[in-house]
């Protein structure tokens, strides 16, 4: 048993993310999967202030496959490619120098409030 929660702890915890924007949806679900993009910014302050940075699926990947635990690492989603995560939530990680992964649905690529493919 031991061995199994040095494995579970081992691994960065993952904090998904749905929408970052600076309109307020008026559907009680996108309004739960939304925040500010100032409201993004001061959870990437206090993750760093919390002495933990951010890494990227690659650098996750090459740790498991060398056996090594992401020493203070937190682990940044994305998911279903809405087009308010690269105006908003992309020039901020790159202003703190944080890195997330993006999961893009390339079914709703082109459709209203989601990624282009450009």
């Amino acid at each position: 048993m031991s061995a199994l929660l040095a494995v579970l702890f081992a691994f960065p915890a993952v904090v998904m993310y749905h929408r970052v924007d600076t309109v307020v949806p008026g559907d009680r679900v996108s309004q739960r999967l939304t925040i500010s993009p100032l409201q993004f910014a001061r959870e990437l302050r206090s993750i760093r202030r919390l002495g933990l940075h951010t890494i990227g699926i690659a650098e996750l990947a090459r740790d498991v496959a060398l056996q090594q635990s992401p020493a203070r690492a937190i682990l940044l989603t994305f998911d279903d490619g809405y087009s308010d995560q690269f105006q908003y939530a992309f020039p901020i990680l790159e202003r703190f120098g944080d890195q997330a992964t993006f999961f893009v649905n390339v079914a709703t690529i082109g459709t209203p409030r989601h990624m282009t493919w450009e």
